[in-house]
C-alpha cells in the first residue's frame, strides 16, 4: 500500500493535467504509462479517490531499518520491470500514440518532462531537444540519491 500511495503522490498531478493517457500492462501488471495534455483542452483524468494519508505517514514514520528495507524493495522492484519489458518496444508503441493524439488534435509543440529515474534518453534519441534540467538530491540513510530532471521540446 505505501508503493502505492508514493506512486499516486508523484503521478496525480499528472494525471490531473493530462487530456490524454495509456497504460501498458503485462500479466495483468502495469508496465509503463505515458500522459500528456494539450493547451486550450479540458484535461480527461481524475484524481483516484482513494485517500493514502495513512500510507503517506506511515512512510515519512520509518526507521531507518525499515527505510533502507522500502528503498531497496522499490529500487529491485522497478529493476524486475525494466527487465521485463526491455526489448519490447512498449515505451515506443505508447509513445506513437500519444504523438497520433497531438497530430489528430492539431499540436504544434510537444513539450516532455522526464527524469534520471524513467528512460530519458528514449526522448534524446527520438530528436527531442533538452531545453533544461534540474538535479533533486534526496538523503536517505542508505546515502543521497540523485536524480535529474528533463525538459524536452
Amino acid at each position: 500500500m505505501i508503493n502505492a500511495a508514493v506512486t499516486m503522490m508523484f503521478i496525480s498531478p499528472i494525471i490531473n493535467k493530462s487530456t490524454f493517457g495509456r497504460v501498458a500492462t503485462l500479466d495483468g501488471e502495469v508496465i509503463d504509462v505515458i500522459f500528456g495534455s494539450r493547451v486550450g483542452e479540458t484535461t480527461s483524468y481524475r484524481m483516484l479517490q482513494e485517500d493514502y494519508t495513512s500510507e503517506l505517514l506511515q512512510l515519512l514514520n520509518l526507521n531507518d531499518i525499515e527505510r533502507k528495507v522500502f528503498v531497496e524493495l522499490t529500487s529491485m522492484t522497478n529493476e524486475a520491470y525494466s527487465k521485463l519489458i526491455r526489448g519490447k518496444k512498449i515505451e515506443k508503441k505508447l509513445f506513437n500514440e500519444l504523438i497520433s493524439y497531438l497530430r489528430d488534435t492539431k499540436a504544434t509543440k510537444i513539450y516532455v518532462y522526464t527524469d534520471t529515474m524513467s528512460n530519458y534518453g528514449f526522448y534524446d534519441h527520438n530528436g527531442f531537444v533538452r531545453l533544461d534540467e534540474a538535479v533533486t538530491v534526496f538523503n536517505l540513510p542508505i546515502g543521497k540519491l540523485e536524480n535529474t530532471n528533463f525538459a524536452y521540446e
